[in-house]
């Protein structure tokens, strides 16, 4: 891979990890989350950015942009039962349990985060296949070019399949879903892709701790988006099953929505590039 001309001012790489065709519940729904997802990013207000969608099995009926580059990921899926077995025999006394999707998962993005490196990707973003980004994030970066952290979404939507309401998250959206952080390359940890050593991929994937792990490492942190920059999608693919935890805690919901509820107006179909 070379930096092409046109790449020279290339701000941001959005990394996209895509599951295996072996892994999924419905594969022509989780093709379907995905074309939305890049079909939302391509809608960027500037041209300062590439998506690397790293992938096993090259999805079917996929949207296509010049800014896309789909990434065969060469490594295979490594289960539970032997992700396990790897910890307990580099530390008979851990009683940490690993988690397959994420170990998977997480590899992806930093293979992903290695080729958009070599592309002069200055500032990286995961982005989960089934999520929805503000058009704003790469004019956002690269009139802040300066920074040399990165920023996390602080605040975003959740939309639930088939309505036309949206729940405001007004702050933490970090915790709660994987697409919500904006890193300077030169943080992202190049890694041996051979080892098995799931700590040694989780950069991304422990989203939750990405933050506080800069924090501790540097002595300064990512700072937040200053404006509603993600919708996390629900349906019923889900890992984190918020759509089933919504369901269950539906008083509480439904006072949520009166409270936080927003239309899902023109305004902000066209800022995440969705259909009318």
């Amino acid at each position: 891979m070379y930096l092409k001309e046109s790449d020279k001012f290339t701000m941001l790489g959005f990394v996209v990890p895509f599951k295996s065709k072996s892994k999924s519940k419905n594969w022509d729904n989780d093709c379907f989350l995905l074309a939305a997802t890049l079909k939302s990013i391509c809608n960027q207000t500037n041209d300062g950015y590439r998506i690397f969608v790293v992938y096993t099995d090259y999805p079917e009926n996929i949207f296509k942009n010049g800014k896309i580059e789909f990434i065969k990921f060469p490594f295979p899926f490594v289960t539970n039962d032997e992700l396990n077995k790897i910890e307990k025999s580099r530390n008979p006394e851990s009683k940490l349990v690993i988690d397959e999707r994420m170990f998977d998962q997480g590899k992806r993005i930093l293979y992903g985060c290695s080729q958009a490196r070599k592309c002069g990707c200055e500032f990286v973003m995961s982005v989960d296949a089934d999520d929805l980004v503000s058009n704003r994030i790469s004019s956002f970066v690269q009139e802040n070019e300066t920074e040399k952290i990165g920023w996390y979404v602080n605040k975003g939507y959740v939309l639930r399949k088939n309505s036309l309401l949206l729940l405001k998250v007004n702050k933490n959206m970090n915790y709660m879903n994987a697409s919500t952080h904006i890193v300077h390359i030169g943080l992202v940890p190049e890694v041996n892709f051979e080892s098995r050593n799931v700590t040694e991929f989780s950069f991304f994937s422990a989203h939750g701790y990405l933050k506080e792990r800069l924090r501790v490492g540097l002595g300064t942190t990512l700072k937040p988006l200053p404006f509603f920059a993600l919708i996390y999608f629900i349906h019923d693919s889900n890992w984190a099953g918020l759509g089933t935890t919504m369901k269950k805690h539906w008083i509480k919901t439904f006072i949520k929505y009166i409270l936080l509820g927003k239309l899902l107006n023109r305004s902000i179909r066209k800022e995440f590039g969705l259909n009318e």
